[in-house]
């Protein structure tokens, strides 16, 4: 029985040659293959040792920070399909190029970040 995954094309050689010394592991191949763009830029960056985290802005209303202007809270209970997940605004990054990302964590697990126009 064939299989989607059976239908493509094995491109990790071409990969790992287009990542080129860049790639210090499988998993930076990987990254350059899921984010050509953002993952070749990552890496350029981290060998030049340029690489620097997102400028991030506390939470309002985190421990120590006082609540958004307008009360909006940050932390919430989610109830879906019977459970209750808890959901807490971890950080906000400073607003760029239309875009703000919330990072979040999930029953205290941190998550991807998610992004509001």
């Amino acid at each position: 029985m064939l299989r989607p995954a059976d239908l493509i094309k094995p491109e990790m050689d071409k990969l790992r040659a287009e990542a080129g010394s860049l790639a210090e592991s499988e998993e930076d191949v990987l990254t350059y293959a899921m984010f050509p763009d953002i993952g070749r830029k990552f890496l350029e960056e981290r060998a030049a040792g340029t690489l620097k985290p997102e400028e991030l802005l506390p939470a309002p209303g985190a421990p120590g920070k006082p609540m958004a202007q307008d009360g909006a809270p940050t932390e919430f209970i989610i109830d879906v399909h019977g459970e209750s997940y808890r959901v807490d605004i971890t950080g906000v990054s400073v607003k760029g190029d239309g875009k703000r990302h919330f990072y979040l964590s999930l029953d205290g697990m941190p998550r991807k970040r998610y992004s509001n126009p």
